[in-house]
């Protein structure tokens, strides 16, 4: 809250012109009012400034007003605090958080954010292809940004290499096995709380590898509020 003192320009009226000539002179007398220098000291005007006019209340601007010696309050609007959900106080969409939780009991919905793949170990990216020549593994990442933690997330995949696919955990292309799972070693996401983060892997094994050969795959990560595909190649290298 603020608190503002109003002075009135003369607590008794001479004249204008003898008031003006009054006010500077060091010495605090009758027709200079407290807001001139001389009267600063003034036991009167002392007890108008200690004037507490603090309802303590955070939506309102608290003046004390000389002129008529009590205390004024203005509101302030909006204001959080309240207790009114004003449209500039709620949800903001473009960072996810409510402006005034106080007041707007309702927070932002889930709001899943997925990066682009990226590349594990022995994994490197070459001409827009991710290079494997060793036990690796892809990633995507996933952050809800919203105030409400997410419903059931799920992650799927799908690769494929001269007519062979593979869909299911330690299947094998050429000899490599895939599998895919979210943090520790989850098979789906229950809840994604507000604010936190996960992450989607998919592995490759290649203990076993054949031979030398590229892989068209999808990743797709789906949820009741979204779906999201990512769609990438790899050359694996025996």
């Amino acid at each position: 809250m603020i608190s503002v003192l109003f002075v009135s320009g003369c607590d008794i009226t001479i004249t204008g012109d003898t008031v003006r000539e009054l006010c500077g002179d060091n010495i605090c007398q009758v027709g200079e009012s407290c807001s001139c220098s001389d009267c600063s000291e003034n036991e009167v005007c002392r007890e108008k400034e200690d004037k507490d006019c603090d309802d303590l209340n955070v939506c309102t601007l608290d003046k004390y007003n000389e002129n008529f010696d009590k205390c004024e309050y203005e509101a302030i609007v909006p204001c959080c605090g309240d207790n009114i959900c004003e449209k500039s106080e709620s949800c903001n969409l473009e960072i996810h958080e409510t402006s005034c939780s106080e007041d707007c009991k309702l927070k932002c919905p889930t709001f899943i954010e997925v990066s682009e793949v990226i590349c594990g170990e022995n994994c490197r990216k070459v001409n827009g292809k991710f290079l494997v020549d060793d036990e690796s593994y892809i990633e995507i990442e996933l952050y809800n940004k919203g105030e409400e933690g997410s419903k059931v997330i799920t992650g799927k995949f799908d690769c494929e290499s001269e007519f062979r696919s593979i869909r299911i955990d330690y299947d094998s292309i050429f000899g490599v096995k895939f599998d895919d799972h979210f943090d520790n070693v989850q098979e789906k996401i229950r809840s994604l709380a507000e604010k936190s983060k996960n992450r989607y892997r998919l592995n490759f094994d290649l203990s076993e590898i054949e031979k030398d050969f590229e892989a068209d795959c999808v990743v797709i990560l789906d949820s009741s509020v979204f779906t999201e595909t990512r769609s990438f190649k790899v050359l694996f290298k025996s």
